[in-house]
């Protein structure tokens, strides 16, 4: 390696840490923590890609934003139905902004307030700008 090169950054090993680290509503961490350790034992691409998307996410968080939903929603952005069912049926909002098309019924956003609506759009769009797993 040249000396100008840097070393890429280790996605896993930093989307555990930031996991471990934050306090989060209803075992999130938790649920994300098992999530990385099933993807650690099925599918370790998708563990990877799952990791960057959670770093790219977060960095195009607005600075004056909770980055947290943002990393949640990158790290849950490419779940399998079972595995969503499985990891974020307590975490509507992740769910909400991470789920297929289809998958929820038109009441799923019923009384929720307009900043939060304008929050899981601004987090919809970004991830239309993530990169497609290859």
């Amino acid at each position: 390696m040249l000396p100008h090169e840097t070393t890429p950054p280790d996605h896993v090993a930093w989307a555990k840490q930031v996991n471990r680290r934050w306090i989060v509503h209803r075992d999130l961490n938790r649920n994300a923590g098992l999530y990385l350790d099933h993807l650690t034992r099925t599918d370790q691409l998708r563990l990877v890609l799952s990791c960057r998307n959670a770093h790219l996410m977060t960095g195009w968080c607005d600075p004056m934003e909770d980055p947290k939903p943002w990393f949640y929603c990158g790290l849950f952005s490419l779940p399998t139905p079972e595995e969503a069912g499985a990891f974020l049926a307590d975490h509507w909002l992740t769910r909400i902004v991470t789920a297929s098309p289809g998958e929820l019924t038109a009441t799923s956003l019923e009384n929720v307030a307009e900043i939060t609506l304008e929050r899981i759009q601004r987090i919809q769009l970004a991830m239309t700008k993530l990169p497609p797993p290859s």
